[in-house]
């Protein structure tokens, strides 16, 4: 605290609640390197036994992205079956060995099943509780790959999910329970974080835009400098109630001992090799703020300024102070009004640069365009996010140095305009490769989703009957194939076929016969088959081309003699009889 200006009572108080409450990083010193924070990132869209979903990739690159930026090493995959998935996994336990902190990010479709829950690859399709531990990966395998000091597991992973109904369907009507769409509530081992796209047992939505409601949440906050994982998700959560409109609450399991943040704070001056108990955040500076305006007292905002120098909320409090006549702090440097006696400024003096730059009044996407515009001419200013700190200091600093201007690391007019000139050709060049990469991945959907059509009818045209067209209709009702579906069905129905599995009889003495499937399979057994006969072999191919009907049991003496006086067969002079012998 500045001993030049006593504070009043009370926002001494506050300000040692603020600095007592931990105001700072306590994990970080700085941003992590790649090798001390590993991330796997994971989107699945376009699966091949169910209709193709359409955020999961854009919501896994665009996470895969950021985390890059924020000091992660990313193994990331997309669109991948189970094999891939499982390879993926095994890179990521290795890399994730004795690092600070381990992250799983997965998008795509999940299920729980007798509380476990498992995710689903692009290949998985289930038809029987077996298929899950074949077909499947589950959650707690990822769990036990996370090694990390911290290990953090973001699961955007609650749509929908017909698999999960296909599979209780095929359970049975007593087990429809066990296989429920979302997800089961699940806690991890030691410092774990784990946070659900909608609260346990729930559904989400896809969302209409490029992302889905939670991560678009997740990548609007996940950058704020100096804001803890636990702030993070206050954030997202209440992100995600408002865009839903009450109908999705995202849900977390926390059991950290201690802070991590994704990005330190950036917005104070103080040196990152402080205490943590000394190093204020970003988000502690908004709060001090806004109590300050609420005792709306010089002595509340000289606090602020003192306690957070260098971030917006001290510019923002020093504006409130001039408002209040205040002036400047007691011991500081009066005022080019006050020199000028109110007429301007003296001659000889200079207004102070800070006051400068204030009286820009900037605001947070102009200071983020001149962040933008020194990061294009190759000064590291960290992510542009509107907050002035160290680096965009320094950047400024080095941007006036490198025009021979004087060094103050704070804005003129002049060095505003030609950096933010600099900053909106960036952020058009930006949105242009934004909507490419969206226009992109809408035609890799497209094209998914065109692939597991043309799949999908192949297989049903390769039946040939009315039950395989229908469930082709059934999963893709305005596929490229549809209406070449339906004229089959029409087709089949006029030809008096009957479907594969039916069953029928011509007439009540007739024979119950089932209509079996076409297919291939091979016939004849191998030479070294123990008590083998002489016709069984060759081995060799055998191919029904279409399916037909065969009698489900044995022909009757009744059935057989029916079949002789409709058809006037012969059946020679002798008998055959089978005679028992006891």
């Amino acid at each position: 605290m500045n001993a030049r200006c006593p504070p009043c009572p009370h926002v001494g108080r506050l300000a040692a609640r603020w600095l007592a409450a931990g105001l700072v990083l306590a994990a970080l010193g700085g941003t992590a390197t790649a090798a001390e924070r590993v991330a796997l990132v994971v989107g699945n869209a376009a699966y091949r036994h169910t209709d193709a979903l359409r955020n999961p990739g854009n919501d896994a690159a665009d996470m895969a992205a950021v985390l890059r930026k924020l000091g992660f090493e990313v193994i990331h995959g997309s669109d991948l079956d189970r094999d891939g998935f499982y390879d993926k996994l095994g890179e990521f336990g290795e890399a994730a060995r004795g690092s600070e902190a381990a992250l799983f990010f997965y998008a795509g479709h999940g299920l729980q099943v007798d509380g476990k829950n498992w995710l689903a690859p692009v290949d998985a399709r289930f038809e029987r509780r077996l298929d899950l531990e074949s077909k499947a990966v589950e959650l707690a395998t990822v769990l036990d790959q996370m090694r990390g000091g911290t290990n953090l597991v973001l699961l955007d992973a609650c749509r929908d999910n017909p698999l999960a109904g296909d599979l209780a369907r095929s359970m049975g009507l007593s087990r429809t329970v066990a296989a429920r769409r979302g997800l089961a509530r699940v806690a991890g081992a030691g410092e774990t974080l784990i946070a659900y796209a909608t609260s346990p047992g729930d559904v989400a939505s896809d969302g209409a835009g490029r992302n889905s409601p939670f991560t678009e949440a997740l990548l609007e906050h996940i950058a704020t400098p100096g804001l803890s994982v636990n702030d993070l998700f206050t954030e997202v959560t209440g992100a995600v109630k408002t865009r839903t409109g009450g109908r999705r609450k995202p849900w977390t399991h926390i059991s950290l001992s201690k802070r991590f943040y994704f990005l330190p704070a950036s917005g104070s001056a103080f040196d990152p090799g402080q205490s943590p108990t000394t190093r204020p955040e970003a988000g502690d500076a908004a709060r001090a703020y806004e109590a300050a305006e609420r005792i709306d007292t010089v002595a509340a905002y000289r606090l602020v300024i003192e306690s957070f120098p260098g971030t917006v909320y001290a510019g923002l409090a020093q504006a409130r102070v001039d408002k209040l006549g205040g002036g400047p702090a007691p011991g500081s440097s009066p005022s080019p009004s006050a020199v000028s006696g109110g007429g301007g400024v003296a001659a000889g003096a200079e207004e102070h640069p800070a006051r400068v730059e204030r009286a820009l009044g900037l605001t947070v996407e102009a200071r983020k365009r001149v962040q933008r515009g020194l990061a294009s001419l190759g000064y590291d200013v960290g992510i542009a996010d509107g907050v002035f700190g160290r680096r965009t200091r320094a950047g400024i600093e080095g941007y006036q140095r490198d025009k021979g201007l004087p060094r103050t690391g704070h804005l003129t007019r002049e060095v505003y305009e030609g950096l933010a000139a600099l900053g909106e050709e960036v952020a058009r060049a930006q949105a242009e490769e934004a909507k490419r990469r969206e226009e992109a991945a809408e035609r890799e959907r497209r094209a998914a989703q065109g692939r597991a059509d043309d799949a999908a009818f192949a297989r049903a045209e390769s039946l040939g009957t009315v039950a395989a067209l229908e469930e082709y209709l059934s999963r893709h009702p305005n596929g490229r194939h549809a209406s070449k579906a339906r004229r089959g069905i029409e087709e089949l129905g006029r030809s008096g076929r009957r479907r594969v599995g039916e069953r029928f009889r011509d007439c009540a003495e007739c024979p119950e016969l089932v209509v079996v499937p076409a297919g291939t399979y091979m016939m004849g057994s191998p030479d070294s088959e123990e008590g083998r006969g002489s016709d069984e072999g060759p081995v060799h191919r055998v191919t029904i081309a279409k399916p037909f009907a065969v009698g489900v049991y044995e022909v009757t003496v009744e059935e057989f003699g029916r079949f002789v006086s409709e058809t006037d067969h012969s059946t020679g002079n002798s008998c055959v009889t089978y005679e028992s012998e006891s």
